[in-house]
């Protein structure tokens, strides 16, 4: 299927979608989970962006978060699976959550690569001379 690039064709389809009775199960679940799935990937922002500092506690919640907005993209999956006729609005539905997962993926899987790397550093702790 091609994908519709102006953007008056897709509010077309946009606006049948929310019309459709048979979307109402995936809009209600996206209309309360949306703003979780965004929160959940807050931290890796702020982290990211230096404006929170990157300490193991952090990273275990970031990770928890991240988690938590695979989880709830899961549920919107579930509902777009069961939903037919509106394709585009699906794909792009879809579309922007994976991308928002991927960014958060990225940026927690180059942080435990850092930590793989303290931790495979061998200290060199010099001894004190007895007193």
């Amino acid at each position: 299927m091609e994908t519709i690039t102006d953007d008056s064709a897709y509010r077309k389809l946009f606006d049948q979608f929310m019309n459709d009775e048979a979307s109402l199960p995936l809009r209600k679940n996206r209309s309360q989970l949306e703003t979780q799935f965004g929160d959940n990937l807050q931290l890796i922002r702020t982290i990211w962006s230096g404006e929170e500092a990157l300490t193991l506690q952090s990273l275990s919640s970031a990770k928890a978060g991240l988690l938590r907005a695979y989880q709830i993209n899961n549920v919107i999956e579930f509902h777009c699976s069961r939903l037919e006729g509106h394709d585009e609005v699906i794909n792009k539905i879809q579309s922007a959550l994976c991308e928002k997962l991927e960014m958060g993926t990225a940026y927690i899987n180059a942080v435990n690569r850092w930590i793989e790397k303290i931790d495979r550093v061998e200290p060199d702790i010099p001894t004190m001379p007895d007193a």
